[in-house]
């Protein structure tokens, strides 16, 4: 039994590169979850708030700046695997041509980026008039707010900043090398699946997620998958996820997996608990209502990838 699990080991090198590249990056971000509460827990032990309040006082800092944490070991592992390609000579490309600045897509991949930002502004669109216009939702004005009484305007944007890179990063991580990898030894809807389930798995080790969360991840995971399989490119993806997480979290001010954000349009829920409808404090994941958003556009995905499959593959 060990000889042939031995075996398969040394055979499949693709599942191997995947599933390394998943086991290096859960390590990244638990040493970034480590990091972050050890430096927050020495600086509220030295400004000398130690106490009964001083568990909760280091758990209130240090959730503002999950996603930062969590971004900078997104951003560590896509440059080290990324650098690691470079120094193998191989030429996978990413973002854009090699010798081309970043800014200066070609016209396909505008189309796609463009596309998918619609799509993400288009869900919480429908979602956020469902939210307020069902009573489950007050509209609270426009400014900028802050939990813990921290700089209000560098939280904003650093809040902003680091949930693009942490979204970017897991593109390149997950659609870019872990579905690639996985590709090459597995049919491709059973890569794309196994590519959702493992960011999953992150968000939860990450996170405190509900069954709903779970959910939308995965109908999230599943329009982002077939938005990559449809081109084989992230560029869908990555405007769909940046649009959506963008209005819904720092714009509107809405919980995202249970992380407060200083707001610009502060949106906030009725609800003291769990809504099954709009997530209440647990946020829009969290509720059948983006959910069902989610559901569409995953199928939609799925629509669009299938019609470009050859004929004999789509019965």
């Amino acid at each position: 039994m060990k000889s042939t699990l031995g075996g398969l080991w040394v055979r499949h090198r693709y599942l191997r590169g995947a599933f390394f590249v998943l086991f290096f990056y859960l390590l990244a971000t638990q040493l970034s979850h480590t990091l972050l509460y050890t430096v927050v827990a020495y600086i509220v032990s030295a400004a000398e708030k130690k106490g009964t309040d001083f568990g909760n006082t280091v758990n209130e800092i240090a959730g503002q700046y999950h996603f930062f944490a969590y971004a900078m070991a997104a951003l560590l592992m896509a440059i080290t695997t990324w650098r690691g390609d470079r120094a193998l000579y191989r030429s996978d490309v990413f973002w854009n041509e090699p010798h081309k600045p970043a800014w200066q897509l070609d016209r396909n991949a505008k189309g796609e980026l463009w596309g998918g930002a619609g799509s993400g502004l288009m869900a919480a669109g429908i979602f956020l008039p469902l939210f307020y216009f069902s009573g489950r939702g007050n509209f609270l004005g426009v400014y900028l707010t802050s939990t813990f009484g921290t700089p209000v305007f560098p939280l904003f944007f650093l809040d902003i900043l680091s949930l693009g890179t942490l979204l970017f990063c897991e593109e390149y991580i997950f659609r870019h090398k872990i579905l690639r990898l996985l590709s090459m030894e597995l049919p491709p809807l059973a890569a794309m699946l196994l590519t959702g389930a493992a960011h999953i798995l992150v968000k939860w080790l990450q996170f405190e997620l509900t069954t709903l969360d779970l959910l939308s991840l995965a109908l999230f995971n599943l329009a982002l998958g077939f938005f990559y399989l449809r081109v084989q490119k992230p560029h869908r993806g990555i405007g769909f996820a940046l649009a959506l997480t963008f209005m819904l979290h720092p714009v509107a001010g809405l919980p995202l997996w249970e992380n407060e954000s200083p707001s610009f349009f502060l949106f906030k829920s009725n609800s003291r608990g769990e809504d099954l409808l709009f997530g209440g404090v647990a946020g829009p994941f969290a509720g059948w209502g983006l959910a069902s958003i989610l559901l569409v556009f995953a199928v939609r995905a799925f629509y669009g990838w299938w019609k470009r499959q050859p004929a004999p593959l789509r019965t």
